[in-house]
C-alpha cells in the first residue's frame, strides 16, 4: 500500500497540486489566501464529491468553512 504523508501547512501549492487526493485538496483549501483560489478550489471539490457517497463529507466540509 502506498501512502502519501502530508504535513499541515509545510506543502507548497506546487507539491500538492498536482496530487488528486481530497486531502490535498482541503490542505490547498486550508493555505490559499486569494479568493479566487478558494473559489477553484472549492469547485474542483464539489465536482469530486458530487456523487451521493460523498453526502457526509461535502456536510462536514460545509461545516468546516463556516
Amino acid at each position: 500500500m502506498r501512502s502519501r504523508f502530508l504535513e499541515e501547512r509545510r506543502n507548497a501549492d506546487s507539491d500538492l497540486t498536482p496530487h488528486p487526493e481530497l486531502v490535498a485538496a482541503l490542505f490547498t483549501l486550508e493555505i490559499s489566501k486569494l479568493p479566487q483560489d478558494i473559489e477553484r478550489i472549492l469547485a474542483t471539490l464539489l465536482h469530486r464529491l458530487a456523487a451521493d457517497d460523498y453526502r457526509l463529507l461535502r456536510g462536514l466540509i460545509a461545516l468546516w468553512l463556516k
